[in-house]
């Protein structure tokens, strides 16, 4: 059973447009754009496994849905990316990891509603 991965790079500022992209050597390696988009982080540090990253998700939905983000925990399982900073030879409490959580035009607007609220009480 082989669970397929992916593999994301960001470039350098210096590669602004497509043309300046070195071509991949690999039919297997796709160069794409990916919109902006605006989420929420959770940074940790420390070694990774799907479990551990799997429970650092769990955590970081019930933050995020005691924080007043309307999602529930299933859907942040299911969605969040695992953003990891360092080679795997890196020690790991020196390995930076990040969960990342896509949120709507909607959250965003919502947490903005009741952070502006919270602060004039």
């Amino acid at each position: 059973f082989f669970l397929a991965k992916k593999m994301q790079f960001i470039l350098p500022e210096e590669y602004d447009e497509f043309e300046k992209i070195p071509k991949p050597t690999s039919s297997r390696v796709k160069v794409v754009e990916i919109p902006p988009a605006t989420g929420a982080v959770h940074r940790f540090q420390g070694s990774m496994t799907e479990a551990k990253a799997k429970s650092q998700a769990t955590a970081f939905a019930r933050q995020l849905i005691e924080d007043g983000v309307d999602t529930t925990e299933e859907e942040v399982l299911q969605n969040y990316e695992l953003w990891q900073f360092h080679p795997p030879f890196t020690l790991g409490p020196l390995r930076r990891n990040e969960i990342w959580v896509n949120l709507s035009k909607k959250q965003i607007d919502d947490l903005l509603k009741k952070y502006k609220e919270e602060k004039q009480t």
